[in-house]
């Protein structure tokens, strides 16, 4: 791509294709390790985050050991991203479980039935699963917690998505916000999203950047989106995402901007293959 047209979109789609043409390369290679959750979780704990507690993984959904799961936990895919196969579960008898990104209860085998399902009619999930203990929202305001997706190139957070999945599971029903880097309100940066109408920035805010950003800055990709929750025992850590889904939405304005940054770390990195080959081959090796 020239480098005179700095358009995020255009980044993203040649960093996807690099990726599929050029996967034996130690940059490559590091994304992919960053997109397995467990790794990624490994990471994120030896810089100080807290991540969610590990619960167990198996290799098809019929394995979970149901009657030995706490009474509250996430099972969700161990690799892709999007919602779909993303079960918040809160034990309602020994065997039924109220979904809350569904809105339903289940029986232990009717969440295996829809979670294989969902195998068949999403491509970005597959069979092996994970569970891990769930969140709880700072305040408990909301029974499942908000998500920060922090935009963020080589140390340095430019936008700021919050994502309440409150209201289902489906994005039609989801609300948004988008924030600077500073926490101020942001009018419609993406297209085609239900926006929150009253918005709070959360108190913990500047902990959230500075989380994002200690993260970011030991990473050598010019981008990487960065999901974090504000919770009752700190900022907790999701998932590293090189690759967002959503990247073809955001409008003009911001498209540049968010491409602008991507250049400008392009060119502060450096060499990224012979820095990922030393995070791989150094504090990366035996995580």
């Amino acid at each position: 791509m020239m480098a005179n047209n700095c358009s995020f979109r255009q980044y993203i789609m040649d960093s996807i294709e690099s990726y599929k043409s050029k996967r034996k390369l130690p940059i490559y290679q590091l994304m992919k390790w960053l997109d397995n959750k467990r790794y990624s979780q490994s990471f994120a704990k030896k810089l100080g985050v807290r991540v969610p507690k590990h619960l167990g993984s198996w290799s098809d959904v019929d394995a979970v050991p149901w009657t030995e799961m706490p009474d509250l936990f996430v099972l969700k895919p161990q690799w892709g991203s999007s919602n779909n196969g993303v079960f918040l579960l809160n034990r309602q008898s020994n065997d039924t479980w109220y979904d809350s990104m569904r809105k339903k209860t289940f029986h232990h085998d009717g969440i295996v039935e829809e979670y294989n399902n969902e195998i068949e009619k999403y491509k970005s999930i597959n069979k092996p699963v994970m569970a891990e203990e769930m969140f709880v929202q700072k305040g408990r305001t909301h029974s499942v917690p908000l998500d920060y997706k922090m935009y963020a190139f080589n140390g340095r957070v430019e936008l700021i998505m919050q994502r309440n999945v409150n209201g289902g599971r489906f994005q039609s029903e989801w609300k948004f916000a988008y924030f600077d880097r500073n926490w101020n309100i942001l009018e419609s940066p993406r297209t085609n999203l239900n926006y929150e109408s009253n918005i709070i920035p959360p108190k913990s805010g500047n902990e959230l950047v500075e989380t994002a950003e200690n993260i970011s800055k030991v990473i050598p990709l010019p981008f990487t989106r960065i999901d974090l929750y504000d919770t009752e025992v700190g900022i907790g850590f999701g998932e590293i995402t090189p690759h967002p889904g959503s990247y073809k939405l955001y409008t003009p304005k911001w498209d540049k901007i968010l491409g602008d940054a991507w250049s400008r770390s392009l060119e502060e990195i450096g060499n990224r293959n012979a820095k990922a080959e030393e995070l791989l081959n150094g504090p990366l090796c035996n995580l």
